[in-house]
């Protein structure tokens, strides 16, 4: 019973930790950064704006970390855009970027 209690919390949590792969401690969830970026959010808007980040295969904070220093703010909207999806605001991309420069390596 404490299996079937733990696979149905975890799968309840999948959105949250999906993707995150290595599991260190300082690794937050994609839901944990948008909510530190982006305080004024309420859970249907971390929610909506992961779903929107899947559809341009972004499944992590660690993805949206790595795509913006790789790509830029400007080029995920317009991934976004190409989806069908609303671009994120510049700033808060932005905001996400530099925290992200924090935790990765420069290249």
């Amino acid at each position: 019973a404490a299996a079937a209690a733990a696979a149905a919390t975890n799968h309840a949590s999948q959105t949250q930790s999906q993707s995150q792969g290595g599991g260190e401690a300082d690794t937050k969830s994609l839901s944990e950064v948008l909510q530190m970026i982006r305080p004024d959010w309420k859970t249907k808007d971390i929610l909506a704006v992961i779903d929107k980040l899947q559809k341009v295969q972004v499944t992590s904070a660690n993805d949206l970390f790595i795509t913006l220093q790789a790509e830029g703010p400007a080029a995920l909207n317009t991934k976004l855009k190409a989806a069908g999806q609303k671009a994120l605001k510049v700033e808060t991309l932005e905001a996400l970027q530099s925290y992200g420069q924090q935790l990765l390596p420069t290249r």
